[in-house]
């Protein structure tokens, strides 16, 4: 079965990041890094029913902190990404205004035991944003592979991608077809975008 880069666009996660894209600086995406150790409590934001509801303290995470490994190597995704597709990305000190904020865990109330990342999208009436959580295994002192591919596959959640036709189980692909994938390839897991998720991001964010 044929994977196409049309397969992994997801029209809401693609739709939330051109509403940030439009709300601030043109074209810029801003994020921020979590460096604070211990249990933070994330609320969630967003509109139901035609009302913005606010659900104080929704998820509990305990809070790793980010490795100097891990922020080079996302700090790397987005200077890479700057010069393929027509986003520009900043880094920002603090989370006030930031649109991708990015926890690294050892715990999260809204995982389930195989769970290693997620990303919520949040909005109230002044603008959006994403909150990506990725799970470190605080046994390791280096960022690994796994802990790389979660970081770059919920990145692409942020960016626009979906799960390969919103199949990630799916036996026909692995993370070197796209790291949208939930299967690992022979070898190791994948820590760049493939071929067809460059497609894709070109495709919706236009090239650089």
């Amino acid at each position: 079965m044929s994977l196409k880069y049309t397969d992994l666009i997801s029209n809401s996660f693609k739709s939330h990041l051109e509403k940030m894209r439009d709300s601030g600086e043109k074209e810029t995406i801003t994020f921020y890094l979590e460096d604070y150790k211990g249990e933070i409590y994330i609320n969630r934001y967003f509109m139901a029913e035609g009302k913005w509801i606010t659900k104080q303290n929704s998820i509990l995470i305990d809070s790793m902190g980010h490795s100097e490994t891990a922020k080079q190597y996302i700090r790397s995704i987005f200077q890479n990404l700057d010069n393929i597709i027509d986003l520009d990305f900043k880094e920002k000190s603090d989370n006030n205004g930031s649109q991708i904020d990015i926890y690294s865990i050892s715990s999260s109330s809204n995982f389930s035991e195989s769970t290693v990342g997620q990303v919520i999208k949040q909005e109230t009436n002044n603008g959006g944003w994403f909150d990506l959580i990725w799970k470190e295994d605080d046994n390791n002192i280096d960022t690994n592979s796994l802990e790389k591919s979660t970081i770059i596959h919920e990145l692409g959640h942020t960016l626009g991608l979906s799960h390969p036709k919103n199949d990630p189980y799916n036996i026909n692909w692995n993370t070197e077809d796209t790291v949208m994938s939930y299967n690992k390839p022979e070898v190791s897991w994948s820590e760049w975008f493939s071929e067809n998720d460059i497609l894709a991001l070109k495709n919706m964010w236009g090239r650089e």
